[in-house]
């Protein structure tokens, strides 16, 4: 199986592939982890699956982060940022309260507006790499039915294609654009039914969307209720906001106005961080449930009910669009003749956009329309003789 590129599809691949470093030049570290990932039959999510699967898709998301990751979350923020995060539009009351982040401290709710690179109705378990690429396990991707069919590409391509050597990068450059190739050929294919597997209603307490190139509007900051957090660097925070809250009926004594004073310079540092690039309020509270209200009053889902029904909207909606699809037609006596005389002029006649069923017509119709036999048609043959007399047999009522 031989596979050529161009300089410029190249260019176009190391780029998306993010097979550079952060100077913009080709690191053998990313083709080296590209390769193991390839090796393991992980999927690399890149914008062409994404824009396959769900199109150019906006949308509001919402990410739980810590203190400590702040800068991170900076850096992902705008336009031309191509490095995922993961969010959520649905988190269980019961998690959100905790405020704990998903492999983070948490305490930081931020609201996001962005592409979705890829929308999981559950944890869809991505794997970010050490340069914040995500690749996904192929059996969180590719359903249950097709599983052979995508083995059987990616052997055939084995065969065909050896694993190349890191030090001829044009030709293991090739081979992870061969795979990649391979993978989305693979997802188009099968379009519909990897979205409808991927769009399932899997159960969880949260859903998992990768989004990207997103700005930040509102952030909430707040406690987590994490107990093995006790001793994190989130610590400070929770007692920041616990004093504030101690003001709020009686005075601080003097080793709580000392601790308040060191804790309030390292808070304004903070808030002066997110302020630089969020583009909405800031709040701060103590109080975890007021995380739940926060959420909702942006969009969010906490309700798992809630949740579950966007399911069967969505089968509903379906179900009426393909009634709606085969809904009966109106048409005009004289539309009905043209139609049933390009029809029947000829045996045999094919072409489908002159193909016309009766039983399409609604029943009030039905009635209104009096069917007659072209007297244009000649009966040539025996066939055409059967055909004439089938169609009085079939429409005799309205003869």
């Amino acid at each position: 199986m031989s596979f050529t590129i161009s300089e410029e599809e190249y260019k176009s691949i190391v780029r998306e592939l993010q097979l550079e470093d952060t100077e913009g030049k080709f690191s053998i570290a990313h083709l080296r982890d590209t390769l193991r990932h390839i090796g393991e039959k992980n999927i690399r999510i890149t914008p062409s699956i994404g824009k396959t699967l769900f199109g150019d898709l906006k949308m509001k998301t919402f990410h739980i982060s810590a203190v400590n990751r702040i800068d991170q979350i900076a850096s992902l923020v705008g336009p031309n940022q191509k490095k995922p995060l993961s969010s959520f539009t649905y988190m269980s009351s019961s998690q959100l309260r905790s405020m704990g982040g998903i492999q983070t401290e948490g305490g930081i709710i931020y609201e996001l507006i962005g592409t979705a690179l890829f929308k999981g109705t559950s944890d869809i378990m991505s794997i970010p790499d050490e340069w914040g690429r995500r690749w996904l396990q192929y059996y969180n991707v590719i359903p249950t039915s097709l599983t052979n069919e995508f083995n059987e590409s990616i052997s055939s391509f084995n065969k065909f294609n050896p694993k190349p050597l890191l030090s001829n990068q044009k030709e293991a450059i090739t081979y992870v654009a061969l795979y990649s190739k391979i993978v989305e050929d693979f997802i188009k294919r099968h379009r519909d039914e990897i979205e409808k597997f991927v769009t399932r209603e899997r159960g969880s307490s949260y859903n998992e969307i990768l989004i990207q190139q997103f700005e930040v509007k509102d952030v909430l900051i707040t406690i987590n209720n994490v107990s093995s957090y006790g001793s994190s660097e989130h610590k400070w925070l929770s007692d920041y906001l616990t004093l504030i809250k101690i003001t709020d009926r009686r005075d601080l004594n003097e080793p709580e106005l000392r601790q308040w004073k060191e804790y309030n310079k390292m808070f304004r540092q903070l808030f002066d961080k997110i302020s630089s690039f969020a583009k909405g309020d800031i709040t701060y509270t103590d109080d975890t449930n007021v995380a739940l209200t926060w959420v909702k009053e942006r969009g969010g889902m906490i309700d798992s009910t809630e949740y579950s029904k966007t399911f069967k909207d969505k089968e509903l909606t379906e179900n009426k669009t393909n009634k709606k699809m085969s809904k009966k037609i109106k048409i005009s006596e004289s539309q009905l003749k043209t139609i049933m005389e390009r029809r029947h002029t000829y045996a045999g006649d094919t072409n489908e956009e002159e193909k016309f069923d009766i039983d399409q017509l609604e029943d009030k119709d039905k009635e209104k329309v009096k069917v007659t036999k072209p007297e244009e048609v000649e009966e040539q043959d025996s066939l055409m003789n059967e055909s004439i007399k089938n169609i009085k047999n079939n429409f005799k009522r309205f003869l």
